[in-house]
């Protein structure tokens, strides 16, 4: 289920505008580029390559959600894709937050099932409670050093629909 791109908290999740809103973490570790043709969410997608000699360290890309930022559910949604040859530890997607007067950063991780048919777009997903007044959110996309690369599109985070009450 896609959204306006005005609905999601992340920005550019399509990656329609190349790389703008996002960042390289650990830049030495990995590559990124933005294909065309075969994207889920429009015609772009985000790729990311780790390099051979990082594992078992991480690469990844991520963007930070500044205020305002309204608390309540929401549901978190990315989609991914492994190469024939990808040969490390699952990718994972991550939106992480540290709660008001909290001392605590909270981190919620989805990962690929382990039987993720490469080649194929995988659909994550997360249901995700945020408090009041955080004061940012951040989105990471993450992979892991080896072979191969993993794609990445269709990331949102969107206000998950109100259940109705029943007469």
């Amino acid at each position: 289920m896609a959204c306006a791109a005005d609905d999601s908290l992340v920005r550019n999740g399509d990656f329609e505008n190349g790389d703008s809103n996002w960042e390289a973490v650990h830049k030495d570790k990995g590559t990124f580029s933005i294909e065309e043709n075969g994207g889920i969410d429009g015609t772009q997608f985000l790729r990311l390559k780790p390099s051979d000699s990082a594992y078992p360290a991480l690469y990844a890309m991520q963007q930070l959600i500044k205020p305002p930022i309204e608390g309540g559910k929401y549901k978190f949604r990315a989609r991914v894709r492994l190469s024939e040859d990808y040969a490390s530890r699952m990718p994972m997607v991550e939106v992480n937050f540290k709660p008001p007067r909290s001392d605590k950063v909270q981190f919620i991780h989805v990962e690929p099932p382990k039987d993720a048919e490469p080649g194929k777009w995988t659909t994550l997903e997360a249901d995700i409670d945020l408090p009041e007044d955080v004061p940012h959110l951040y989105v990471h996309l993450f992979v892991f050093g080896a072979m191969g690369h993993v794609d990445f599109d269709g990331v949102e985070m969107v206000a998950a629909p109100v259940a109705k009450p029943k007469k």
